[in-house]
Parts: structure tokens; sequence; C-alpha cells
């Protein structure tokens, strides 16, 4: 800790200099920083950043707002109290078969030289004119007051290794393809928040559907005929479905939570792959195989993208070990036009019967709806149907649902007609599109691909 920043000792007669104010500030903003530094573990990070992308065609970006807290402690926020100029990376950019990455630099202070100027290799920068500010607090007169920002730099990796005494954050990653500039999508920078990466955003979001899927399946255990007779994996299906059950809540009640900081999510799920572990052999605990080397990574804030992929994937080995028979699910999206989608390229390879189950509140205290109401077809199709009011592929109402399926008052099945075109042309294109005129807000759809061995 230098000593310009420590405390001043103010006493009466003191001949007050600019350093006794200078030393105040970098006294308090010190405190500030420490206090950001250790409020919470990895507390380093992106939390906003918004830029044109199609700017990036003419190797530049320009960033139009930033929040973030570099390693030291420092808040930056852009527009605000930096400066952050548009960046040209052509000329950087010589092996553009490998990646670039993008880097935030902010020079530290230095006590021994001059910490404010106009170049490159200051701390601050002083923004322009003085600007007229009011009396806030009283009603006395306006006066000039003169502001010092931080004087932010974007330096590409090159830049990076010959820049002297400069703390960084990486800010983005950059590939060359198709004779464009893309950002890649298997980069995270540090964030802070969930929110503050779309990568990290769409990870997260991708594993809770996929977990919640698997909790659906699983909800065949509160069938009745299940809890009067107990078979030999009853227990095991039900501890299951209550470890889901128990993550799903915390994680949705994450995801809805502001400014929720990625390294509590982990700890969530790796808590979950804990409890799985308990009904497989080979994986203890801690994530680790007896045999083979997928296993868990440790939480490494500067490396998201792996370590949220790897829960991921180690989550889904172990589910995949425990599934509901032999069925797999796929959920549809809806789209901005009130269409729902969904790509089957994991169908099975194999006999399968398929189902579509409707899930919703609202139809639920309603009859059991009519399978003309609603249409099914490739992609490519739907719009065409819609147009002209044909039909789908054909529906038929099962009623009780078949073993394998939730049982609830909210879910709805129907049995597709695989002899249907419409049907063929969506396993060959691997697509399809569901459309429901009016459809609840709160509709849930998914396709159920059962083993042929279960009969329906």
């Amino acid at each position: 800790m230098y000593p310009e920043l420590q405390q001043v000792y103010w006493h009466s007669g003191i001949f007050l200099q600019p350093q006794h104010l200078q030393s105040t500030d970098l006294y308090h903003s010190y405190m500030l920083s420490r206090h950001n530094q250790l409020s919470q573990p990895w507390n380093i990070g992106i939390i906003d950043c918004e830029f044109n992308a199609e700017t990036l065609v003419n190797f530049s970006i320009k960033i139009e707002s930033l929040k973030a807290l570099m390693p030291s402690g420092e808040y930056l926020e852009y527009p605000g109290n930096c400066s952050l100029q548009p960046r040209l990376f052509r000329d950087v950019w010589i092996q553009r078969e490998k990646p670039l990455t993008l880097w935030l630099a902010l020079r530290r202070f230095d006590p021994s030289h001059a910490n404010v100027g106009n170049t490159s290799n200051s701390r601050w920068v002083i923004p322009g004119e003085e600007k007229m500010m009011k009396d806030v607090y009283f009603d006395g007169p306006e006066c000039s007051v003169s502001r010092v920002i931080y004087n932010v730099q974007i330096l590409s990796d090159e830049e990076k290794g010959t820049a002297v005494d400069c703390e960084f954050l990486p800010l983005l990653r950059l590939l060359y393809e198709n004779e464009r500039v893309i950002i890649d999508g298997h980069f995270c920078p540090p964030s802070l928040t969930l929110r503050g990466s779309s990568v990290l955003w769409s990870l997260v979001d991708g594993l809770y559907a996929e977990l919640a899927s698997r909790a659906y399946q699983f909800e065949e255990f509160k069938r009745s005929e299940h809890v009067r007779n107990k078979g030999h994996d009853f227990v095991t299906q039900l501890q299951v479905m209550r470890s889901l059950n128990r993550t799903l809540a915390l994680l949705h009640h994450y995801c809805q939570t502001p400014n929720m900081h990625p390294w509590s999510v982990y700890g969530l799920l790796i808590q979950l792959v804990g409890e799985l572990s308990v009904f497989n052999e080979s994986c203890s605990f801690n994530g680790r195989w007896t045999e083979g080397d997928k296993s868990l990574l440790y939480y490494d804030h500067f490396n998201l993208f792996s370590t949220f992929t790897s829960v991921r994937e180690l989550l889904i080995m172990l589910l995949n070990d425990l599934t509901l028979e032999d069925n797999h699910w796929i959920s549809l999206s809806s789209d901005e036009q009130g269409i729902y989608r969904g790509d089957l390229q994991t169908i099975p390879e194999k006999e399968y019967t398929v189902l579509l189950l409707l899930r919703s509140d609202t139809i639920a205290t309603t009859k059991f709806p009519d399978s003309s109401e609603f249409k099914i077809a490739a992609s490519e199709d739907i719009t065409t149907l819609i147009q002209h009011a044909l039909p789908g592929v054909p529906l038929s109402k099962l009623s009780p649902v078949p073993r394998g399926v939730p049982n609830r008052k909210d879910a709805f099945c129907f049995l597709i007609d695989q002899r249907s075109n419409l049907w063929k042309k969506i396993e060959i294109l691997k697509d399809i599109a569901f459309y429901w005129d009016n459809a609840p807000a709160d509709l849930q759809i998914h396709l159920i691909f059962k083993g042929a061995t279960h009969a329906i």
C-alpha cells in the first residue's frame, strides 16, 4: 500500500495543498476497491457490455455501454467514469486463422509519475473543457469543475504482452470465418452476473431446460400405481426426483435473481453432481470417474464456458444412467410469431412411438384440448398450413396417459400418426413446428420418443 493511499492527518493550522485533497480521494478510492475485491469470491468481471456487432465487418469495435469490475476492484462504467475509444484491429490481427482476444486495459496507479495526462499511458484523462456545476447543497453560485476519468484502452493479445504496469480484463474473442469477423460462441469473459455474457446465460438457461425435461420424466413416479406397488427401483427414482426438484427450484430462483454471480450457481450444480453420484458406482462425490478422463472441472472464473460445459456434460451422463424407461424428450420453444419450433437432430436411430405432450395450467381447468385446433409440420411447411387453413400431422388423444409420461392435471397427451407424409418430411428435415392459434401464455410443448418395446 502506497503512503499516498493512507489517511491524511488533518489538524489545525495545516497549509492546504492539492496533495492533501488528492490523498483523501485516493484513500477513499482504495478502500472502496478493497471492499469490491473482498465482498465475495471472484468479484471480477463484466457486469454488462453492449456494442454493435455489425461494425465487426470493418474490423472495428465500438463499445456503446460497459459496466465492469477490474481485478484491482476499480469499478468502470461507460459512459460515465471512464473513456473508451473505438478500436480498429485489422492491422493487429495478422494470423486470422487463430482467434483474437480483445482486452480491457487500465494503467495502474504509480505515485512516482504523473497519473493524469492525454496519452494512452496515463491512468486518468481530463474529459475536455471544464463544465459548470450548480451548488447542489445550497443556493450558491455556479462554478466550473474539472473532472478526471479512467483512461481505458482496448488491446489485442500481442499488445497486452508488451504493455507495462497495467491490469487487464478479457472482453471478447473473435473468429474470422467465411471472410467475416464473428464473435466466438465458445468464449465467456469473466462475468459478475449470469447475464453479463450472453454465451454464459445460454449455457445456464439450456442446462435448466435439460434438467427440467428430466424432472418431468421422473414425475411418472408420482402416479398412484407406483406408490401402491413399489418396485425395486421405486426408492432410487424417488430420490433422484427429489434431488432434481430441489435443485431446479433453487436454480430457477437464481436465474430470476438480478446480478446473480455464476460462482454460486456452479456451487448448486456441483452439489447436484454429488447427490446423483450416489447412484453411480463409477463416479465419486467430486465428479471424478474411476475410468476415463471425463472429470468435473474446478470453478475457473476466467474459463466459464469450459467450467459450465463440464458440469453440464457430467450431469447428463449421470442422468442418462437413471433415465426413466427408454424415452427421449425434446422441448419446443416459441418464436416471435408464436410458432413453437424444435430441433430433431438428436432423435434416436431406432423404432419409436412419438407422443405430443402439452402442459398448461390455463387449459387444466377446461376440457381436453381438441387436436384440430393446432397444427404440426416441418418448419418450412407450417406457414403454408396456417395461411391456407390446412391440417397438420394427424393426432389421437391419449387418456389416460401411457406409462413413462407424467400423469398430471395440467398435462395432455396425443399420439402422433407417423404414417403421415407430413411426419415423414419432419423426420427427413430433422425439425418440427407447432402452431396453436390463441395458445395459452404458459403453454409448454414436449415430444416424447418412446422405445418400440413400450406399448401405448
